[in-house]
């Protein structure tokens, strides 16, 4: 339906249109399992055996549990509306970046855009005129003023509620724009003429006429009635000529940027949910047992954890003695691959330690062969 696309007064100043707008909501979900091949705090882990027959292990925060064909097969049906969007937001995106095109017309062409009730436009409305038919081949939309008197809609509550019955009484389609003016019918007693104007237009030319060029248009319209030097006629001559400077124009910047940004978080969240979805069928598939895991203390692999317990490279020292991953061996003094820092009773012949000095700072070391050795 046609809608108020913007309007002013002489005394009230000037306010924009009623263009179409929506929102959406959403709302947040609970905490979801957990699932990852590395530990990581207060996980639980889980053995299983890959199609090869090798043993793995997955760490999550719950036993995994089964998810059904069906479930999976359900939720990818519920997610087809979802995926429709993410290729409309795709296409949203390619239209932002695409010229302007005026609108075919779905009327039929006519000499005349303006009635002039008021007898306000006579000293230029041939000019007046063929701007309105330039405005109309540049856009395809038809333009049409109307002056009319105060008199003419004092049983309305407003402007544009009469203004709005004329668009509806003269034309049957949505590819029109409608400006009704509108002043008193007897000024010479008045220190000034309190004029007032209200727009309509049709849906169908919200795609040319946007929020933000009726924004323009407006204020520009409003600031050429307010000029002495024009008559009524002149303000909107200029108006609409100017306006074919810039309403045919990309001036959406700030539009696609929201764009580019909407469609990269609603496919990203989109691709993350089906992903989850097809991870939680693979997950649950599985036959699981929980295991312990050995020596790990809630800390995060490679930090210092509890009972004197370091990891490092896939070695466990522990309570002074190296021990071969996962087998419980203790390495030999001279073959222990990884050695920790902080614990001094591994030493191999490096000629580093064969000083006496170093040795006699430590009475400990007395005695050893490392010790005889360095002193002779």
């Amino acid at each position: 339906m046609a809608h108020r696309s913007g309007g002013g007064s002489h005394s009230g100043g000037h306010h924009s249109g009623g263009h179409h707008s929506s929102s959406h909501g959403g709302s947040g979900g609970g905490n979801a399992a957990r699932y990852s091949n590395k530990p990581f705090p207060n996980a639980r882990r889980f053995r299983y055996y890959d199609r090869r027959g090798r043993e793995r292990y997955l760490y999550g925060s719950q036993m995994p549990t089964k998810t059904s064909l069906f479930s999976l097969i359900f939720s990818l049906i519920f997610f087809i509306p979802f995926i429709l969007g993410s290729i409309y937001s795709v296409i949203c995106v390619f239209l932002v970046f695409m010229p302007t095109k005026p609108l075919k017309p779905d009327y039929e062409p006519t000499d005349v855009h303006t009635m002039d009730r008021a007898c306000v436009m006579i000293d230029n409305s041939d000019s007046l005129e063929e701007i309105l038919r330039e405005f109309e081949d540049e856009t395809g939309i038809s333009p049409y003023v109307i002056t009319v008197f105060d008199e003419d809609w004092e049983y309305y509550d407003e402007l544009w509620e009469y203004a709005y019955e004329i668009y509806n009484n003269l034309f049957s389609d949505e590819q029109h724009f409608l400006i009704v003016y509108s002043e008193p019918e007897i000024t010479t007693d008045l220190d000034f003429v309190d004029w007032s104007w209200e727009g309509i237009q049709g849906d169908d030319t919200d795609k040319i006429l946007t929020e933000a060029n009726m924004e323009r248009f407006t204020e520009d319209l409003h600031d050429n009635l307010l000029r002495d030097s024009y008559s009524v006629g002149e303000a909107f001559e200029k108006t609409f000529k100017n306006s074919l400077t810039y309403v045919m124009k990309k001036n959406n910047n700030g539009d696609a940027v929201a764009t580019i940004l909407f469609v990269i978080v609603w496919n990203t969240f989109i691709i993350f949910a089906i992903s989850t979805v097809i991870k939680s069928y693979i997950i649950g598939k599985r036959e699981y047992q929980e295991v312990p895991i050995e020596g790990f203390t809630n800390t995060v692999p490679g930090t210092m954890g509890g009972n004197n317990t370091a990891y490092q490279n896939g070695t466990t020292f522990q309570n002074g003695t190296a021990y071969q991953s996962g087998t419980g061996v203790p390495y030999q003094n001279n073959n222990a691959s990884q050695y920790n820092a902080a614990d001094a009773n591994y030493y191999n012949d490096e000629a580093r330690f064969r000083s006496p000095e170093y040795y006699d700072d430590d009475a400990r070391y007395r005695g050893s062969t490392a010790y005889e050795d360095g002193k002779k």
